[in-house]
């Protein structure tokens, strides 16, 4: 549920943080090469969208270095309520002349903003999509996951027998994913770069994943 009257707004300093390491990993301009690759048409004419990728791409990283869920809601409440003008100004976002003084009002701001970082995130997720053939509306069950996985996937014992040619399906999924290594990498790599000296003066050599995470207090203790 979105929270429609946050306590406390954003500090421009962490946005603009978000904002340098993902212009340093140049990952914004792979997208949009990589979206021509596909077949997109540049030069074009028509509205621009009220959300770039790049603004897209630093809110969701934004809600990474904060330590919150990378979801588009909390996005959303991040642009709908918890951004003064300037920070708006900083991302071209328009700060719009919206009543908020009712729920509702405050509901279908929040409603619009969703929808616009959403298509947004969309047009990113979409050049690296693997299976952009499998409906992503609803939820798959494991067997007909380990069906699309055989159907795209270039399995090392598939492709090992003799004379066996990939399919399409399964050229474009290895070549998606090889998209999604070199975005994640960049980002860790510009992260790295962010860190600077005090990495040298690190003597460890493993990462350990300490995510806290609720869990629930009821249950049958006596059923695993």
């Amino acid at each position: 549920m979105a929270n429609l009257y946050p306590q406390t707004q954003e500090n421009f300093s962490q946005l603009k943080y978000a904002a340098d390491l993902v212009d340093a990993s140049g990952v914004v301009e792979l997208v949009e090469k990589w979206r021509i690759e596909d077949g997109l048409q540049v030069g074009r004419g028509g509205r621009k969208p009220y959300v770039t990728i790049r603004t897209a791409i630093v809110l969701w990283v934004h809600m990474a270095l904060t330590k919150r869920a990378q979801l588009v809601a909390r996005m959303a409440e991040v642009v709908s309520f918890g951004m003064k003008p300037y920070m708006r100004d900083f991302f071209s976002l328009p700060n719009e002349n919206t009543d908020l003084s009712t729920v509702e009002g405050r509901m279908d701001y929040y409603d619009e903003w969703y929808h616009r970082i959403w298509r947004a995130l969309d047009r990113v997720r979409a050049t690296m999509e693997p299976y952009p053939s499998v409906s992503r509306h609803g939820r798959h069950t494991v067997d007909e996951w380990l069906e699309f996985m055989d159907l795209f996937g270039l399995d090392p014992k598939k492709i090992s027998r003799k004379g066996y040619e990939p399919t399409e399906e399964e050229l474009l999924a290895e070549k998606r994913m090889e998209r999604c290594d070199e975005f994640c990498n960049r980002l860790l790599w510009a992260t790295v770069e962010k860190v600077g000296d005090k990495l040298n003066a690190w003597n460890g050599d493993v990462a350990v994943d300490g995510t806290a995470f609720k869990v629930s207090a009821k249950g049958n203790p006596n059923k695993q």
